[in-house]
């Protein structure tokens, strides 16, 4: 072969790289950002990419090859270019100019979906936190409570100060669709913020969002059944299950009578919980135990929603047997039934090993009805365990889009609130 045969060869290669490589990086950023929107599979025409992609691309070497040489960006950020032409896509500005850029619109909407997007969009955490630092003293309200909130999403506490704040305010604050006044209670309460439980209950008292109620009984606050009591009793099974969690003794005489005299199955077990949860009661935790036990012998008896909501009152009961049904669950049909039981036993009941087995099995390449994602997650929370260690080196791998070091490297001091649902954080915690 002539060189210049050779060099025509070389250049083939290096375009292929180029190519593979800034798909690859490319489809990985679709992920991230369809996983901020809900909306994995779906991909928007105008989903915007940063527009580091061509460093980041020139970056990638193909397989066998070793101290390879950058790509020339020039040619790199052109391939790139009309990848992002085909798919429609829009480049994403570095953090703090793409935030200002949608603060300056003054639309609430698009400026929460560019927190959201940015966020997610996969640049480094200092960039992320150092941006969202900067729009917490903005003069749009809203704008600093996004700021405050995606702090706490992404493991920073330094917007407490600003979302304390908009929770003291004496005037109503215009959000998405509610009071921003609300949302940043909300977003207290959703991070465990006990210190703010004084503010949100003063907040209450000039708004009467029973939202903040909630907010309260998140934070396991005794000004949450204080409040309750003034709003009187109600035999619903959402009332009986905040009740529960408010730890709202006042209303136990009343929840035993409907306890034992309801008809209705999801009322019995949100009433059967509430007991259970402030007084230990032997009868309501048996009986909660042998539903689950029922559904889990006769799915077809009970419906995948009531089964999930059994599982999910049982996962905060640390009992022996308690702790064997939610094991017995991870091998239920439902998937949402399987995930809550593996949520409880990893967070309330001090982990299991079936959890462990399974999150390893689905990094393996064994499909598990945890999924992918709820296995990434838990999987960030597992790492003692060497067979997840292994099992994330070999899907790590295998994988290639850099989903094992965002979930356990990139996002490592992200809040475990941002994803965990279906449970009651045990009383006993």
């Amino acid at each position: 072969m002539n060189k210049q045969n050779l060099s025509y060869g070389l250049l083939a290669i290096a375009l292929t790289v180029i190519i593979v490589g800034g798909a690859a990086w490319l489809t990985d950023g679709f992920s991230r950002i369809e996983e901020a929107r809900g909306t994995r599979n779906v991909l928007p025409s105008n989903t915007l990419v940063p527009t580091n992609a061509s460093a980041l691309a020139s970056q990638h070497i193909a397989p066998g090859m070793t101290n390879a040489a950058p790509a020339d960006p020039a040619t790199v950020r052109k391939v790139l270019q009309e990848l992002m032409r085909q798919k429609g896509l829009k480049a994403m500005a570095p953090p703090r100019e793409y935030l200002q850029a949608a603060v300056a619109t003054d639309d609430n909407a698009k400026i929460a979906r560019a927190f959201n997007d940015m966020v997610y969009a996969g640049w480094p955490s200092d960039q992320v936190v150092a941006a969202l630092r900067d729009f917490l003293d903005s003069s749009n309200q809203f704008v600093r409570y996004l700021a405050g909130k995606y702090l706490f999403v992404v493991g920073d506490q330094s917007g407490y100060d600003t979302l304390l704040a908009l929770v003291q305010s004496n005037t109503p604050i215009n959000g998405t669709g509610e009071d921003a006044r609300i949302q940043a209670a909300e977003a207290l309460a959703q991070f465990r913020q006990i210190g703010a439980a004084p503010a949100i209950a003063a907040l209450y008292q000039q708004t009467k969002n029973g939202d903040l109620i909630s907010a309260l009984a998140t934070l396991g606050s005794p000004q949450a059944a204080e409040l309750t009591e003034a709003r009187g009793y109600f035999s619903d099974a959402s009332s009986l299950a905040f009740y529960g969690q408010a730890g709202a003794t006042q209303f136990i005489p009343q929840i035993a009578s409907t306890f034992n005299n309801t008809q209705n199955p999801a009322v019995k077990e949100a009433a059967a919980w509430a007991l259970a949860t402030m007084t230990g009661d032997a009868g309501a935790t048996n009986y909660l135990i042998q539903t689950a036990q029922a559904g889990l012998n006769n799915p077809s008896q009970m419906g995948s929603g009531d089964e999930k909501n059994v599982i999910s009152y049982i996962g905060s009961i640390q009992s022996p047997a308690a702790k064997q049904t939610l094991e017995a669950a991870l091998n239920s049909s439902d998937p949402g039934v399987v995930q809550v039981a593996a949520l409880n036993l990893v967070f309330n009941q001090g982990g299991a090993d079936q959890v462990n087995q399974m999150v390893a099995a689905e990094l393996t390449g064994t499909t598990t009805p945890l999924g992918l994602d709820m296995a990434l997650n838990l999987a960030s929370q597992l790492l003692a365990d060497p067979k997840i260690q292994a099992a994330g080196q070999t899907f790590s791998q295998q994988d290639g889009s850099g989903a094992w070091q965002r979930a356990t490297v990139t996002r490592a001091d992200w809040s475990t609130y941002n994803w965990m649902s279906g449970i009651y954080i045990s009383k006993k915690k």
